[in-house]
């Protein structure tokens, strides 16, 4: 387990003194703000090197094609992750920002549609497979685009965490956003958000036709899939998340008509659908 120790041996190997070390969560794989000077870093921790240094890789690629993700910084001897005392450890610069709110305004929207495309355009470069018309295009995504994981900066919407970041379609990550970011318990479904920020994706990274029939159906897969692996468990986090998962799919089948007339007029390849 990490300790402030193990924090400090760890960061000798980056040449990093830090002044203030905070922990920033409560899981197995600890996270911790390291502070040294005037710079912010977040060093993250695995029990095992392939997670740490298939995300270390990936944001590297990522950094390389300007999309909107923390940077990697390296050892000094240019490693992208290290291992010390039985521990694995990333090191990333720390994203200055808030998280995005319960109410997610128009331009703000707008700047996480855009964001997300930017960051789908870029995956596609590094590691797309299938970009044959009409197919569904495949790509490293992060699968856990959430308000928490959103940053709002001063340069625009930063995406963290790819802890869960794995090989799908990529309008599977579209969709996945679509029903964190646009649907809650509280405020119910946020249509003309939602409308904004698939125009503002579809701007940046053009979905097409067999993808915008997918959008939909894959919000409601999110969900379902929700519900599949938490309904059966007792703890209270598990209950929230199925009774959230349960509403989002009741508003997206209620729903079902005003969601594709906005995806039609959203996304241009499916106007034609």
């Amino acid at each position: 387990m990490a300790t402030v120790r193990i924090v400090q041996l760890v960061l000798r190997q980056y040449g990093i003194s830090a002044s203030a070390i905070k922990r920033l969560n409560r899981g197995p794989d600890a996270v911790f703000k390291v502070t040294a000077g005037k710079r912010d870093y977040v060093l993250r921790f695995a029990k095992t090197s392939k997670t740490l240094r298939a995300q270390g890789v990936l944001l590297a690629a990522l950094t390389g094609h300007s999309a909107p993700v923390p940077a990697v910084i390296p050892t000094k001897a240019g490693k992208l992750f290290t291992v010390d005392q039985n521990c694995s450890a990333l090191l990333l610069s720390y994203v200055q920002g808030e998280p995005l709110g319960l109410r997610i305004s128009t331009p703000v929207a707008k700047a996480v549609g855009k964001s997300l495309g930017m960051l789908h355009r870029a995956l596609s470069a590094i590691g797309g497979s299938s970009n044959a018309p009409n197919s569904l295009r495949r790509a490293t995504i992060h699968a856990d685009i959430t308000r928490e994981n959103s940053i709002r900066t001063q340069g625009g919407i930063v995406f963290i965490d790819f802890g869960d970041a794995h090989s799908a379609t990529v309008v599977q990550d579209l969709a996945i956003a679509s029903t964190q970011l646009f649907i809650t318990r509280t405020n119910g479904l946020d249509l003309k958000g939602l409308t904004v920020f698939l125009g503002a994706y579809d701007g940046v990274f053009p979905l097409n036709r067999v993808e915008a029939a997918k959008v939909l159906p894959l919000m409601k897969k999110r969900n379902r899939d929700l519900i599949a692996e938490f309904g059966k468990k007792r703890d209270a986090s598990s209950k929230s998340i199925t009774a959230s998962a349960r509403t989002k799919l009741a508003l997206l089948s209620e729903h079902a008509p005003a969601l594709r007339n906005a995806i039609a007029c959203s996304i241009r390849s499916a106007r034609s659908l």
